[in-house]
């Protein structure tokens, strides 16, 4: 759209964006946008893939990370503590916020496994 270069006052017309959709994509952020001083309208704005609403596409199975397949803690840990030192509570949010990161932000920690790009972080 920006191409097109739309100024000035226009009475409605219909625009569109067709865009090839990436297997890879998480997420997709659209709207309207104004540059510069002024004011736009923009009415029934939608997403559509291949002709139909986006609810109505296909879900695209995603290969499950080690993340996904991991089961070992699901009935939790299995470690009983009866009070926690300020010392302990201090570690214990710092490896959770380090973890947190890793799981869902590290590009090895995502890639599915069989990938080749996966790696394992042994003690």
């Amino acid at each position: 759209m920006q191409g097109r270069q739309l100024k000035g006052t226009n009475e409605w017309a219909q625009c569109s964006i067709s865009l090839p959709l990436s297997p890879d994509g998480r997420k997709l952020f659209f709207g309207v946008l104004l540059s510069g001083d002024g004011r736009v309208w923009a009415d029934d704005l939608e997403v559509l893939v291949d002709g139909k609403p986006v609810w109505d596409a296909p879900r695209v199975a995603r290969p499950k990370t080690v993340f996904d397949l991991d089961r070992e803690f699901d009935n939790g840990s299995g470690i009983v503590l009866q009070a926690l030192t300020p010392l302990q509570t201090e570690s214990l949010t710092t490896l959770g916020t380090v973890w947190g990161f890793l799981k869902y932000h590290h590009s090895t920690c995502r890639s599915p496994p069989g990938s080749g790009t996966r790696r394992s972080i042994t003690s």
